[in-house]
């Protein structure tokens, strides 16, 4: 009999580490940096989350990390000044599956004793500030619309600049015989117009792409020399 019962508690306490083993496998990391609301990092908070049994830390850095198996929670940080809660937040969370994840807080001030004579001010200063707002939006539509018209005169002024035809009556003297053999012949090659004029090959290579900068011309490569098409 004694025995069994020694079998017995064996095998409960087997079961009881198995689980506490399972559980550890499963369970997921929770961290993050706590702030307040300015967004400065909070010091002095505790965090608390109510698993079994319940978790909590006192954060110096802020931060925090908890290890939690799956379930539902609800997450809770208090900062204390002089042993009293200055800001606080709580959030529920949700752990499905083991893993590592962030959350950061961010903690809201408390406000506390406010009378019926604060509340009535913070309303009339709410009512104040958006009469001035509307105010001042009324102020500046005409002049967002003044902007929006000059915007859309420049807009249009310069799409009917890029969409003129194109002329070449300013072109130099120098540049107005390559240019016409070019617009006669349609097409030509840079060989082509060395045959053509006597000048050298530099020479050649500088004017060609003076035309193809006052957009006459367009420049297409092709094996180690270039053929030379109007635009």
């Amino acid at each position: 009999m004694r025995k069994e019962v020694t079998y017995l508690t064996r095998f409960l306490i087997l079961i009881i580490f198995s689980i506490i083993l399972i559980q550890s496998a499963l369970a997921a990391t929770i961290y993050g940096t706590i702030y307040d609301a300015a967004l400065d990092k909070a010091e002095k908070v505790k965090i608390t989350i109510d698993t079994i049994p319940v978790q909590y830390q006192i954060s110096k850095d802020s931060e925090y990390s908890f290890e939690v198996p799956a379930g539902t929670y609800t997450l809770k940080a208090e900062q204390y000044q002089y042993k009293e809660i200055v800001a606080k937040m709580q959030e529920d969370l949700t752990v499905n599956e083991d893993g590592i994840y962030r959350l950061d807080l961010i903690l809201f001030p408390i406000f506390e004793d406010f009378g019926e004579n604060e509340t009535n001010f913070i309303e009339e200063s709410i009512t104040e500030d958006n009469k001035n707002i509307k105010g001042y939006f009324l102020l500046f539509i005409p002049l967002i619309i003044l902007i929006i018209f000059i915007l859309f005169r420049m807009k249009s002024k310069a799409y009917q600049r890029k969409n003129l035809p194109k002329t070449d009556s300013n072109v130099p003297a120098d540049l107005q015989e390559i240019y016409t053999f070019i617009k006669k012949q349609k097409r030509a090659t840079q060989k082509e117009l060395r045959k053509q004029f006597p000048l050298s090959e530099a020479k050649i290579s500088l004017m060609i792409s003076d035309l193809e900068q006052r957009n006459l011309i367009k420049k297409l490569k092709k094996g180690r020399g270039n053929i030379i098409i109007i635009k």
